[in-house]
Formats: C-alpha cells, sequence, structure tokens
C-alpha cells in the first residue's frame, strides 16, 4: 500500500509576456488549473491583471542563441491550491518550458487570505497613531462637555 503524501497549501504567482492576447491567458490559466486539479485542489485565484513592472526584466527568448527581450510590463496573476509536494514538480516543469512566461515563484503559504492588501510595512503604525490621536481628541471634547455640564449645574 502506497503512503499518501501530506497535502499543503502553495500560491503560484506568474508574470507572462504582455503581447499575449486576453483568449491565450485564459487558456494558460486553464491548463495550470488542469494541472494542479490532476492531483490537488485549486483554492482561488487573483485573475490576471496587466501590470507596470517596477524595473525591467530580461528574459532570454532562445536558449539556443542567447536572445533577450526586455520587458517593463507584465500579465500577473496568481492561484493558490493545495497540494502534495511532488506537484509543484509537475508546476515548474510546466511554466518553465512555457517561452512566454516571464518570471514565476511557487511559495507554500497558509490557508485563508494572506494578502497584506493596501497597507504597506510601516503605515500600519501610522494608521494606530493617527486613531488614537483621534481617541485622544474625542476623549478631551468629551471631558469639556462633562465640565461645561458640571458648572452649568453648580
Amino acid at each position: 500500500m502506497a503512503v499518501k503524501e501530506k497535502e499543503k497549501i502553495y500560491e503560484v504567482s506568474v508574470h507572462y509576456v504582455p503581447a499575449l492576447e486576453d483568449a491565450e491567458i485564459a487558456k494558460k490559466i486553464a491548463d495550470l488549473k488542469e494541472t494542479i486539479s490532476a492531483s490537488g485542489t485549486v483554492l482561488g485565484e487573483d485573475p490576471m491583471q496587466k501590470i507596470s513592472l517596477a524595473y525591467t526584466i530580461r528574459h532570454k527568448v532562445r536558449q539556443s542563441d542567447g536572445v533577450y527581450d526586455r520587458y517593463d510590463e507584465s500579465h500577473f496573476g496568481s492561484v493558490k491550491f493545495r497540494s502534495p509536494q511532488s506537484l509543484v514538480r509537475d508546476i515548474h516543469t510546466l511554466l518553465q518550458g512555457d517561452g512566454q512566461v516571464i518570471r514565476f515563484i511557487v511559495l507554500e503559504t497558509a490557508d485563508g487570505d494572506t494578502r497584506i492588501g493596501p497597507v504597506l510595512p510601516g503605515e500600519e503604525k501610522e494608521e494606530e497613531g493617527a486613531e488614537k490621536e483621534e481617541k485622544e481628541g474625542e476623549k478631551k471634547a468629551d471631558d469639556k462637555k462633562k465640565a461645561k455640564k458640571s458648572d452649568g449645574d453648580e
């Protein structure tokens, strides 16, 4: 009897070349999900969208003669899934063999929404400080109201 490999939660994020049409991207994502579904479960996805890159990426177009293209934008999205670790190798093989993939990464992650959203590191402290100042201001206003009320009672 074969021992079943323990499943973990992963997320694969992919940058595709910007020249792809929507139908081509949909086909590539469908192929990726099909590969995942062979021995895993798709948990969710961030749909592909065209984005500007933070820096220009050089991507080797042809291995034989070392021709590179440069990209300042890409189609970017991700898929979260639960699977055995062996499926990660299949995903690497699928994406490494696709000449229209600029970059990709597969990460082990946790269940649920793990995005940090619009808050960048360090900003949460500023927000906490602003909330604290707002509460202190409200407390002072309440104290003034109480003081005026007690003055009127005398």
